[in-house]
């Protein structure tokens, strides 16, 4: 029992760094894997470094463009 609850864990976690990774314009790949290995450290780390430079001039053109 607690093998499955163990690999359902770190599927979650897993998948929850591939879902910030994905937002954060990051591989999503290296998202999955990080999140695997090292699991809720991972996921905080990608909610500390946060979006790419390229992601964020995406977001700020956006903003300017609606408040045009």
């Amino acid at each position: 029992m607690e093998t499955i609850f163990s690999i359902v864990i770190a599927a979650l976690m897993g998948y929850w760094c591939y879902r910030i990774a994905q937002k954060n314009g990051r591989s999503p790949i290296l998202g999955v894997f990080m999140g695997l290995l090292f699991g809720i450290f991972s996921v905080l780390i990608y909610y500390l470094i946060g979006p790419t430079k390229t992601k964020k001039l995406e977001i700020a053109k956006k903003l300017v463009e609606e408040n045009k």
